[in-house]
């Protein structure tokens, strides 16, 4: 089975200096597992023939909607079976071959989890995973070690659950703190620290104030290019936690 369509970046990876991933977009890699190959348009006229599809779904299907008075989700949905069979009757053309090339889901094919936007996280000593603004604590385990200092998949589902996985393997989750960081960066001198200071009592206020005890400070902190300690690298930045 294969699924023809444009270039879009949406099916495949553009940019050719790309250093990280797996060569494959979030919908490149459900087709993949799901066995569905890929094809590209390469002339114009195989171009046009994948715009007319949209031209009609973007322009005619809008137009259906506004002759009938179709305002609403339910209402589209309702009328979208009566739009295909008056489109196909109007427009289609018997194929060649009528033979079904559609296949039945395999044994092992779960839409629910092939279906999901899938990103790398790497795991930290304490068995945390940060994603999305929100750390996850791995619970504590000989299986869960295993995966100290390696990148492991975050699933994140439609319905918005988070699910953290090692070669397939879900990790059981203990706990799930929200982190919301606000980042500033700082030299490290007298009036840097006096700023870090400064900072830190004003995260305090903001805690008090609206009970968000979920509320971090990001510092980056810059060494003095001038020490003769930095001169082989003025640039490096160390970060640090402080809550």
């Amino acid at each position: 089975m294969a699924l023809y369509s444009d270039k879009a970046g949406i099916f495949r990876i553009n940019n050719k200096n790309a250093i990280g991933g797996d060569g494959h977009t979030q919908f490149g890699r459900a087709m993949h597992e799901l066995n569905i190959q890929t094809i590209f348009a390469e002339t114009s006229q195989a171009k046009g023939r994948v715009e007319r599809a949209h031209s009609t779904l973007q322009d005619r299907l809008v137009k259906e909607f506004r002759l009938r008075n179709i305002s609403s989700i339910e209402a589209a949905n309702a009328f979208t079976d009566e739009f295909i069979d008056d489109y196909n009757h109007r427009f289609g053309k018997l194929p060649r071959h009528e033979y079904d090339v559609h296949r039945p889901l395999e044994q092992d094919e779960d839409l629910d989890t092939i279906l999901t936007i899938r990103e790398y996280r790497k795991v930290s000593k304490n068995l945390t995973v940060q994603y999305d603004k929100i750390v996850y604590l791995i619970e504590d385990s000989e299986y869960s070690r295993r995966a100290i200092g390696k990148c492991i998949d975050v699933y994140h589902y439609p319905d918005e659950r988070k699910e953290l996985r090692l070669n397939g393997i879900p990790f059981p989750l203990s706990h799930m703190t929200g982190c919301l960081m606000l980042t500033k960066v700082l030299l490290w001198t007298t009036n840097g620290l006096a700023e870090l200071s400064n900072s830190l009592k004003q995260l305090s206020m903001i805690r008090e104030i609206t009970g968000a005890h979920n509320l971090y400070l990001l510092v980056m902190v810059r060494h003095d290019a001038k020490k003769k300690r930095q001169a082989k690298n003025p640039s490096a930045l160390s970060t640090k936690m402080t809550c």
